[in-house]
Formats: C-alpha cells, sequence, structure tokens
C-alpha cells in the first residue's frame, strides 16, 4: 500500500467553510490525482489501524455549525467524512438545513423502532401530505428522541448517502462518496 503524504497547505482554509460535497470532491480529485494530499496543519492523524487512514479537525465549520470531523481514507481515496456535534436543538436543526441546502433529499427516518421510509410511503400520498406526513412523524417525542435519517443526494458522476444519528447527547452526521461508472 503506497503511504499518504500530508504537507501543509494555505489553500485548505477556504475549503473548510464549504459544503461538505465540496470537501468530499476536494478529497477525492486529491486522492484521485496522486497520493499526495494537502491539508492545513490543523488536520491530524487520528487513525487506529495503517489500512484505513482518517484525519480530523477540531473545529470544522459545516456551514455557520461548529462540528468535530474525522475524513476516512482506504488506498489512498477519501471514502467517509464524518461530523460529530454535541447535541442542541439548534445544532439538530441547523444540520438538517445544511443537508437540505447541499441538495440531499430525506430517504428515511428511524425512530422508536418504527421506520418511514420516503420513496415508499411517497405511493400513498400527495407531495404535500407526504411532507406532513414526514414532518409529524420526525416530530414524535421531540428532537432529543432517538433518531436515524438516512438522506441521499444523486448527479449524473456521483451519488452521496448522509446518515444522520442523534440521541439526544450527540448527533453523529456521516458522508459517504460513491463513483457511478
Amino acid at each position: 500500500m503506497r503511504k499518504l503524504l500530508i504537507a501543509v497547505s494555505l489553500i485548505w482554509p477556504t475549503i473548510s467553510l464549504a459544503s461538505t460535497q465540496e470537501v468530499l470532491d476536494y478529497f477525492h480529485q486529491r486522492g484521485a490525482e496522486n497520493t499526495k494530499l494537502v491539508l492545513s496543519s490543523d488536520w491530524f492523524d487520528c487513525s487506529e489501524e495503517d489500512s484505513v487512514k482518517v484525519f480530523c479537525l477540531d473545529a470544522f465549520k459545516y456551514y455557520q455549525q461548529d462540528t468535530f470531523a474525522m475524513v476516512e481514507f482506504a488506498s489512498a481515496k477519501p471514502y467517509k467524512l464524518t461530523l460529530f456535534s454535541d447535541f442542541s436543538h439548534s445544532s439538530y436543526s441547523q444540520l438538517l438545513l445544511n443537508l437540505r441546502r447541499d441538495g440531499y433529499e430525506l430517504a428515511s427516518v428511524t425512530r422508536f423502532n418504527k421506520t418511514f421510509n420516503v420513496k415508499d410511503q411517497s405511493a400513498n400520498y400527495s407531495p404535500e401530505e407526504l411532507d406532513k406526513a414526514v414532518i409529524e412523524f420526525v416530530n414524535q417525542g421531540g428532537a432529543s428522541v432517538e433518531t436515524r435519517m438516512v438522506w441521499k443526494l444523486d448527479s449524473d458522476l456521483k451519488s452521496s448517502v448522509a446518515t444522520f444519528n442523534s440521541n439526544g447527547r450527540q448527533i453523529e452526521l456521516s458522508f459517504i462518496l460513491h463513483e457511478k461508472s
């Protein structure tokens, strides 16, 4: 396996306020070009295994939301960006709004061991009724209830899946980028 080389760069700070898709695209381009990855000195190696390289950043802004970020690489290509935030009603709402801002569409919501699959339910509701049913399902028990949401983004060249997990104490938001053949 090739070693991943880390260098300090001044261009990264402009990326740190970007959308997660821009971050994933940036990492993917760097990995595809060669094995050299350019990161600012704020990123640090937080790998626990030799086969998977993980780099972390203590203060990553997903738009205006402060998070802790981890980027995981396998074979010098990024495959997962995970953002962590302490739970608050504001951070919960802001992270969901940021997903919408990035063009993600809600695929499913799981709460109280029940899953609301948006695609499956779309046959039973008009678009307005579906929106209302999703909102009612998500609002049962409040924002601090354990919640798992799967969001999807599709384009001509790639697709991305975002998984939002909240348990009333912490929020974990993971993005996985997939190349289309």
